[in-house]
C-alpha cells in the first residue's frame, strides 16, 4: 500500500487557494516565478519545497489569498 505524503501547511493552503480560485498551476507558477511542474509536484506531495520556495509560497498567499 502506498503511503500518503504529508503536505506542509503552506502547500495545503496553496492547494486550497487553487481549488477556491480556479487558478491552474501555470497561473500560480507565473505569479510566483516558479516552474508550473514544480507547483504540481508540491501539490501532489511528490516533492517538498525548499525553505526559500516556502517563503515564495507564503508571499504569494499573502498577496493573492482571500
Amino acid at each position: 500500500m502506498k503511503k500518503k505524503k504529508v503536505l506542509t501547511p503552506e502547500i495545503e493552503k496553496l492547494k486550497s487557494f487553487k481549488k477556491r480560485s480556479g487558478w491552474g498551476c501555470k497561473r500560480i507558477a507565473e505569479n510566483m516565478g516558479i516552474h508550473e511542474q514544480t507547483i504540481y509536484f508540491w501539490l501532489i506531495g511528490r516533492f517538498n519545497p525548499s525553505r526559500l520556495a516556502l517563503e515564495k509560497v507564503k508571499e504569494f498567499l499573502r498577496i493573492y489569498d482571500y
